[in-house]
């Protein structure tokens, strides 16, 4: 007879959301203008570049899936609800969830600053079928302006669907 054990917790596998969420979290901080990511199996490398005129390469990171995990737990307890959803960890956690949808297996990731409204995002995938996809220069304009956005509660609802 097997018995369950209540205490003990399952540790759920990572997805791509979960991960390029988790990443992002690390990198967001940084003041970064532009961040190339490859992956290679379980293993993820950052390249990133600090605001300024250098071009040089000013952040190397290594990411395993256990440093996730470990990050991942560290990082849940820092998570607001109703956080910025144009923020760099939900911009990439978006971009995760679909691949995760499409069964997509992650090869790269650029992402570039441009400027306070303007964040380009590029995500390179193997589909199941075994060729290239990409959701190429994903532009997301960031509208800092809170009275440019109405609150949900005042939009219009419409009923033609």
């Amino acid at each position: 007879m097997t018995v369950l054990n209540l205490a003990e917790k399952i540790q759920p596998e990572l997805s791509y959301s979960h991960i390029l969420r988790v990443i992002g979290q690390s990198l967001a901080d940084l003041n970064l203008k532009a961040f190339e990511l490859h992956a290679q199996g379980d293993l993820f490398l950052v390249h990133g570049w600090n605001k300024g005129t250098s071009i040089a390469v000013s952040v190397d990171r290594r990411y395993t899936l256990a440093d996730l995990t470990h990050l991942e737990s560290d990082t849940r307890r820092e998570r607001r609800p109703g956080s910025n959803l144009l923020s760099l960890p939900h911009i990439l956690r978006t971009a995760g969830n679909y691949i995760d949808l499409v069964g997509g297996i992650l090869l790269r990731v650029e992402w570039q600053y441009q400027s306070d409204k303007v964040q380009c995002l590029t995500i390179q995938y193997q589909s199941p079928d075994e060729t290239d996809g990409a959701i190429e220069e994903v532009c997301v304009h960031i509208y800092k302006e809170k009275k440019k956005m109405r609150p949900l509660s005042i939009r219009p609802l419409s009923l033609n669907s």
